[in-house]
C-alpha cells in the first residue's frame, strides 16, 4: 500500500486590494531597512585621528623659532670667562684704537670698510695669545637712553660675533654697552654722530689678568 504523499503548504500570497473604479489603492508602508554596516568606518576613523596628529606637529614646528646659521646657537658660541676688574681702569682702549668699528644710523650691521679692522684685530690676538678684550658698544643721542643702551649692546656683540667667525676665542670676548653715555664727539652734526656709533676694542690690562683668580686681601 503506497504511503500518503504530503505537500509542504506554502505561505498564503498577500491580499491583492482591488479598488473600486476612480478609488486609489492603498498605498503599503515603507520597509524599513537596516543601516549596513560601513567596512571601512575604524579606517576613516583612524584616518582622521592620523590627519589631526600631523596638523598638530606641524603647528608645533611653524610656531618654533628658527635659528639662523651656526654662530647664534648658544650651544656652540663660548661664553666669555668671569673677570673680576674695574672695566674704568683695567682696560687699555689706546693698544687698538685704530680698529674702532664704526656703524650706520641705527645699525649693528659691520659694514664691508670695517671688516679689515677686526681681520687686525684677530691677528693681534694671535699675537697676544690669552689676552681678553673688552668690545664697548656706543650710540649717539638720538633716542632714549634705553634704547641706545640695547642698541650699543647690538652692536659689540655683533663684533664678538664677527670676531668668533673669523676664529677668535670666544671665551676670550667680553663686551659692554654705554649707550649715549660716552661720546667721543660732542656736537651734534652728522659727523659727531657718525663718530659716536661705535665699538671700541679694548685690551686688558696685564695685571688685571695676573690677579684673576687671586684672593683678594
Amino acid at each position: 500500500m503506497q504511503a500518503p504523499t504530503h505537500h509542504p503548504r506554502l505561505p498564503a500570497p498577500p491580499p491583492q486590494h482591488h479598488a473600486a473604479p476612480g478609488q486609489a489603492l492603498p498605498s503599503r508602508p515603507p520597509v524599513p531597512m537596516a543601516a549596513a554596516p560601513s567596512r571601512c568606518g575604524g579606517s576613516s576613523a583612524g584616518l582622521l585621528a592620523l590627519v589631526a596628529l600631523l596638523s598638530l606637529v606641524f603647528l608645533a614646528a611653524c610656531a618654533t623659532p628658527q635659528k639662523k646659521g651656526n654662530l647664534q646657537d648658544d650651544m656652540l658660541v663660548p661664553m666669555p670667562a668671569r673677570l673680576d676688574i674695574n672695566p674704568d681702569t683695567d682696560i687699555d682702549y689706546g693698544i687698538l684704537r685704530g680698529e674702532t668699528v664704526y656703524f650706520a644710523f641705527d645699525s649693528s650691521i659691520i659694514q664691508a670698510s670695517e671688516r679689515g679692522k677686526l681681520a687686525r684685530v684677530l691677528e693681534w690676538m694671535q699675537a697676544n695669545p690669552r689676552r681678553p678684550l673688552f668690545l664697548a658698544g656706543h650710540a649717539d643721542k638720538r633716542g632714549t637712553p634705553e634704547y641706545n643702551r640695547g642698541l650699543a649692546e647690538r652692536r659689540a656683540q655683533a663684533v664678538r660675533m664677527y670676531l668668533i667667525g673669523l676664529g677668535a676665542e670666544g671665551e676670550l670676548l667680553h663686551t659692554i654697552s654705554y649707550g649715549e653715555e660716552r661720546p667721543a664727539a660732542q656736537g651734534d652734526s652728522e659727523q659727531d654722530f657718525a663718530l659716536n656709533r661705535r665699538v671700541e676694542v679694548g685690551v686688558v690690562r696685564e695685571g688685571a689678568v695676573q690677579r684673576q683668580g687671586q684672593p683678594r686681601s
